[in-house]
């Protein structure tokens, strides 16, 4: 399952909406018989791999690069 995105408005954070959130999608996921759930961020979003370590997504290519081409 890929999980996109997971956005949580600025006065809700700290209370634990994000974990809750990926902890029901690791639920549905097991439910539906799901492999694996992943999820893609950047180094430079720290909340975001806060939030996935503490839920306990673990990296597994710590070298992935992505490159733009603008148009």
């Amino acid at each position: 399952m890929f999980l996109y995105s997971i956005d949580v408005f600025p006065k809700f954070q700290g209370r634990g909406v994000g974990a809750a959130l990926i902890e029901e999608l690791k639920r549905l996921a097991a439910h539906r018989n799901c492999s694996e759930i992943f999820v893609l961020t950047n180094e430079n979003n720290p909340a975001a791999n806060r939030l996935y370590q503490k839920t306990g997504g673990i990296r597994e290519n710590p070298d992935d690069v992505m490159y733009v081409y603008p148009l």
